[in-house]
């Protein structure tokens, strides 16, 4: 029995039919990846969005936003900030967030004070290299009140009657 050598052509076949089995088998890894950074992207945006809320929150707390805002029907401008997710050492992706405020309607109570339901809505759009279809949107509702300042004052009076501040005699 006499043993022939390979052929070059063989061995393309063999190499061939390696590469078809091994190629599914490696590109599944890097799809899930791929999702796993998609969906981190989208949890780090949910977060901003609700630390934006929060510093909305805060901001009417302060009296910060002036009423004339809070009561408009719509907002003609938006607040428009750049932001960079981060996601490790090379993933980066840079973002434009528009912030909307916006009530739908106000309303006076029993006491003079003024109700509205103030609509807050973010919206996160891509950057290049990002497509522009890249956005996300996040949305939140608050209820703020407005009382007149003579209330507030006969407030404080009440607060302060029940809480005397307590003076620390020096020794």
């Amino acid at each position: 029995m006499q043993r022939r050598p390979y052929l070059l052509f063989e061995l393309l076949i063999a190499l061939s039919i390696v590469s078809l089995c091994v190629v599914p088998l490696v590109r599944t890894p890097f799809a899930a990846f791929k999702k796993e950074i998609e969906s981190l992207e989208k949890i780090e945006l949910q977060r901003i969005a609700e630390l934006t809320f929060a510093e909305v929150k805060e901001q009417l707390y302060k009296n910060e936003i002036p009423w004339k805002i809070i009561s408009e029907k719509t907002m003609d401008e938006p607040l428009k900030t750049k932001i960079t997710v981060s996601l490790g050492k090379n993933i980066n992706h840079d973002y434009e967030q528009s912030l909307f405020l916006w009530s739908k309607k106000t309303e006076n109570g029993k006491n003079n004070e003024e109700y509205s339901l103030l609509n807050a809505k973010i919206v996160f759009s891509g950057l290049p290299p990002l497509k522009k279809t890249d956005s996300s949107t996040f949305s939140q509702r608050f209820f703020v009140s407005k009382i007149p300042k003579e209330k507030v004052a006969e407030e404080e009076k009440k607060e302060s009657a029940q809480h005397p501040r307590e003076t620390n005699p020096k020794n």
